[in-house]
């Protein structure tokens, strides 16, 4: 397996990722959110990661983005009304994600939009 560095999931700001364009939103206990645009501009949703802890090649621990194996346990793909991503986020809450603090991430999306 090769050793490589991983990047620190507070470095992410914006990011180009299959034709979708991601912005940092807001983060908050370790949890981060990002609106989501198409090629267009449109808004396509919302992104909430949980930080994962991995180990540097140094020994040094970081918190870095979800691998895409983690999506549903430490990241989130949310969309549709205030209301429907709301309900969204308070399932990932009763899911095990108790310090998800959904009202400040809801007025991340309702300023995003």
């Amino acid at each position: 397996m090769a050793k490589f560095n991983i990047t620190p999931i507070s470095e992410f700001k914006e990011f180009v990722r299959e034709g979708y364009s991601y912005t940092k939103v807001s983060d908050k206990n370790n949890y981060y959110l990002f609106g989501v645009k198409d090629e267009d501009g449109m808004n396509a949703g919302f992104e909430i990661w949980k930080g994962v802890s991995r180990k540097q090649p140094d020994g040094t621990k970081v918190m870095s983005k979800p691998s895409s194996e983690q999506f549903g346990t430490y990241g989130w793909y949310v969309c549709g009304t205030i209301a429907n991503i709301r309900h969204t986020l308070n399932r990932i809450k009763e899911k095990g994600n108790p310090d998800l603090d959904v009202e400040f991430f809801i007025q991340g999306v309702a300023e995003h939009f």
